[in-house]
C-alpha cells in the first residue's frame, strides 16, 4: 500500500491514490489546503484535493478531477473551455450518484476489473 495516502479524518480514515494512471501518462495526486474541493493541472500532471473534505466529497472530486483529466486528455477539441466545467460537473455528479444508489454497480466494477487485470498477468 505504498500508493496511498492517509488523511486523518475526525469521522473516519480514508485512502487515496497518490497517482493514477491514464494511458501514456501517470497522475499524481496530492492534498492540499485549498478553497476549492480540487483542481487539476494539465501541464503538470496533477490532480490536487482539499484535504478537509468529507469521504463522499473527496471520491466526487477525485472522479470530478480525473474527469478533467480524461477530457483534456481525449475531447478537449470537440467542446469549448466554458462548457467543460459544466459537462465534467454533470457527469462527476451522475456517475457519484449511480455508485452510491446502486453498490452492486460497485462490486460488478471492482470483480470485471481484477479479471482484465489477472488477464494482463
Amino acid at each position: 500500500m505504498d500508493n496511498v495516502t492517509n488523511i486523518t479524518h475526525p469521522a473516519d480514515k480514508y485512502l487515496v491514490p497518490t497517482h493514477i494512471k491514464l494511458g501514456y501518462r501517470t497522475l499524481v495526486i496530492e492534498p492540499r489546503l485549498m478553497d476549492d474541493f480540487g483542481e487539476y493541472i494539465n501541464n503538470e500532471n496533477k490532480i490536487l484535493y482539499n484535504s478537509k473534505q468529507t469521504p463522499p466529497e473527496l471520491v466526487n472530486t477525485i472522479i470530478h478531477e480525473l474527469l478533467h483529466a480524461i477530457f483534456e486528455d481525449r475531447i478537449v477539441s470537440l467542446v469549448s473551455d466554458k462548457n467543460e466545467e459544466t459537462i465534467v460537473n454533470a457527469l462527476a455528479n451522475g456517475f457519484m450518484t449511480a455508485l452510491v444508489d446502486n453498490p452492486e454497480l460497485l462490486n460488478f466494477l471492482n470483480n470485471n476489473i481484477k479479471q482484465i487485470h489477472e488477464r494482463k498477468r
